[in-house]
């Protein structure tokens, strides 16, 4: 038969709870510690200039904006004295290119705060970057309010990219004598 040894072992991991317990102690005072010496931060908040943004934008040809406009999207870009085809709603209007190209250019909410309106046949001047049209933005300006029928959504759909004017500067009606 074999002998089975009559003294018992002891278990290496005998005390190793207390290392757990240490462990849990230092980890509470390293969290004390941060807690009590961490400065309290919030988000940065970062405000852009409107004239900042104005100089920053360079100013592009309407018709080399439409004839490359995956070249211009998300930068910022200047037209000047485009004409105003028709308007989308009250927050959005097509211009067009001498060829008859048209092109969408929306408002934002603080070039709306400023009231200023377009009508058919002016010539403006805007400020804005160019974004992609996508089914996302049209359902995001239905939510809005800027697109309000089927109509103005169809003609929304027929967009491939757009300008988010923030800065409108109107000008004087196409064919009106100037002073």
């Amino acid at each position: 038969m074999t002998q089975q040894p009559t003294q018992h072992r002891k278990s290496s991991g005998q005390f190793s709870w207390l290392w757990m317990i240490a462990t849990f102690v230092v980890i509470g005072a390293f969290m004390y510690w941060l807690a009590v010496t961490a400065e309290p931060s919030g988000p940065r908040v970062v405000e852009e200039d409107d004239e900042a943004a104005d100089v920053a934008a360079a100013t592009v040809a309407l018709e080399d904006l439409v004839a490359g406009v995956s070249n211009y999207v998300g930068t910022d870009v200047r037209l000047e004295g485009i004409p105003v085809a028709s308007r989308l709603g009250t927050k959005a209007f097509w211009t067009a290119t001498s060829t008859g190209t048209p092109f969408l250019i929306r408002f934002t909410p603080e070039a709306l705060a400023g009231g200023v309106t377009v009508d058919q046949g002016q010539t403006v001047t805007v400020v804005g970057r160019i974004f992609a049209m996508s089914d996302s933005v049209i359902a995001s300006w239905e939510q809005e309010g800027a697109i309000t029928d089927a109509g103005e959504r169809a003609q929304a759909e027929f967009a491939t990219a757009f300008l988010e004017a923030t800065v409108v500067e109107a000008g004087a009606p196409a064919g009106a004598p100037r002073s």
